[in-house]
């Protein structure tokens, strides 16, 4: 194969894999084998060659230890010319940094298809020295003993901690940077809080001293995936290096601690710290740090108001301050936090011209986003905000819609609140109408004089477009339900509206006709009369089962 010119080389490399299938794991062991593994450890072989069979033996190794006639012969033949090569290129000192790469990767591929014999006797011993045996480490071993982390059990975890402590030792700074890679992969999927603080915390509290600053602030991104996974009073011991970070000499590291913030304080432990500690005075610190405050400060303003109560407005101030931001990013943090902040806060007034601010913002979407809590605003002050707020009923967005019919119940004392409520009902939107409508429901328990009011005005849209038709139809059900005087008056109208040219307007006043359960002799005739005249299939159909429920 080594000999052959570069085409057939590797078209030979293609069929190998069908080979080895084809032929079976016997005949493959005696006959294939052999030429693949000298080409392995050939020193004449070029290493794009290589790295290319190198790709492929996981496939082969499948075959040999997983095949219908795979034998402890095979199996043996499979570590002597596969695991065994790909496990000395790994720390070779003679390995090209893409074979190492590539022989990390087959190993990773592979070790699924090794029995548990031959994992745990020899893959396991032979990563186990390759991470442990200093003059041995390569940092692409770190990559074989995550991948096969599945697999390992609680007595690996002895020489797992040996060999991060180890990696850690040494003096070039991206080992140091893998050890805390496998701490954080420890931390989020192997390692409980026992296993933690049994072999990883002595090591990970190392970390804050050292001497890279890429490792200090590799340190505080960690806390992302540790902090949870700790006890309490390693928490506080993380905690406290934690605060020491932030006044680093180096920028990027107080950089780094400002980022990890949103996450950490969700812990309640840090919480706890924090308050004990007065975090205050670090986070004011923090807000000077670079011309403009940073987004993640602005981030955990929810949590801090409820930690420093007494600090509300300095907090609400910061918060305004943003929203004058020329970065988009800061001003849209301020929307995220709002309706979080509002419920927490007391001092509303500075909350108001924060909404303002924001409401009119020049980006549509931080406008769009922040007009949804127009009914929290509008209570508090109607005078400022009740022009905004018929405007936005007029509008045609969704999700500002849909809260403002959500929080109807809270509009109910206000004089336009009929007005709304109808114009919500007859919407385009459907989400918007279902819940418009199962206001009206709710409204007629509380005030039954509301019907003839909202009575009369739905009657004004019976000449609207297609989706007014629509909706009028279920919102005759809606005002007319459980009361005889008004289902009624509302049948008639109804009636006609079978008449619809519109397929859609027939089928929702059918649906309305069902709800008022009308069994009349005129709803009845008309019924009837839809049924022989009607050619639209679904309406034909809805027709017939509401006449069999009525009639």
């Amino acid at each position: 194969m080594i000999n052959q010119p570069a085409t057939i080389r590797y078209q030979t490399l293609r069929k190998l894999v069908t080979g080895f299938e084809k032929v079976g794991a016997v005949a493959s062991s005696e006959k294939l084998t052999e030429a693949v593994f000298r080409v392995l450890i050939s020193n004449e072989a070029d290493k794009t060659y290589k790295d290319a069979l190198i790709q492929i033996v996981p496939k082969l190794v499948k075959v040999l230890m997983k095949g219908p006639d795979a034998d402890e012969k095979t199996k043996s033949r499979c570590i002597q010319c596969f695991i065994q090569p790909l496990s000395d290129f790994l720390v070779g000192t003679e390995s090209s940094a893409l074979i190492k790469s590539s022989a990390a990767r087959a190993l990773v591929a592979a070790y699924s298809y090794l029995d548990d014999d031959t994992f745990k006797y020899f893959l396991v011993p032979v990563v186990r020295g390759s991470f442990t045996e200093e003059d041995y480490q390569e940092t692409t071993v770190v990559d074989v003993v995550l991948g096969i982390m599945p697999r390992l059990v609680e007595s690996d975890y002895g020489w797992i901690a040996r060999g991060i402590e180890i990696f850690y030792g040494n003096e070039t700074y991206s080992y140091r940077k893998e050890a805390l890679r496998m701490i954080c992969y420890l931390a989020s999927n192997k390692f409980n809080k026992e296993a933690m603080q049994k072999y990883i915390m002595k090591i990970y509290l190392k970390i804050p001293h050292d001497k890279a600053w890429i490792i200090r602030r590799e340190f505080v991104r960690s806390m992302e995936y540790v902090i949870d996974k700790i006890f309490d009073e390693d928490v506080d011991n993380v905690y406290n290096q934690y605060i020491e970070l932030t006044h680093d000499e180096q920028k990027q590291v107080v950089a780094g601690c400002i980022e990890i913030l949103p996450t950490i304080i969700r812990n309640e432990r840090i919480q706890y710290k924090m308050k004990e500690l007065n975090f205050i005075d670090t986070f004011r610190k923090l807000t000077t740090f670079n011309d403009n405050v940073d987004v993640c400060l602005i981030k955990i303003i929810p949590y801090l108001i409820q930690l420093y109560p007494e600090e509300e407005e300095y907090f609400l101030n910061l918060m305004e301050k943003s929203c004058d931001s020329i970065e988009e990013i800061m001003r849209n943090t301020v929307n995220i936090i709002f309706k979080q902040v509002f419920d927490l806060a007391h001092n509303k007034n500075i909350l108001l011209n924060i909404f303002e601010k924001l409401a009119n913002d020049q980006s549509a979407g931080i406008k769009s986003e922040m007009r949804r809590y127009i009914c929290d605003v509008l209570s508090l002050d109607t005078g400022r905000f009740s022009d905004l707020f018929r405007s936005l009923v007029e509008e045609s967005n969704f999700r500002v819609k849909v809260s403002i019919a959500q929080h109807l119940p809270v509009l109910r004392t206000m004089s336009f609140y009929d007005d709304v409520l109808v114009k919500l009902t007859m919407s385009g939107f459907f989400g918007v109408r279902e819940v418009a409508l199962k206001e009206i429901e709710n409204c007629l328990k509380e005030n039954e004089s509301k019907r003839s009011i909202l009575f009369n005005q739905f009657l004004t849209y019976q000449k609207g477009n297609c989706h007014q038709r629509q909706a009028l139809a279920y919102a005759f059900a809606a005002v007319s339900k459980g009361n005889e005087e008004y289902t009624t008056k509302a049948t008639p109208n109804l009636i006609l509206m079978l008449d619809d040219p519109i397929s859609n307007v027939r089928i929702s006043t059918l649906i309305a006709l069902g709800k008022l359960h009308s069994s009349s002799q005129d709803v009845k005739f008309a019924l009837s009369t839809l049924l022989k005249n009607e050619h639209d299939t679904d309406v034909h159909n809805i027709a017939e089962q509401i006449y069999a429920r009525i009639c």
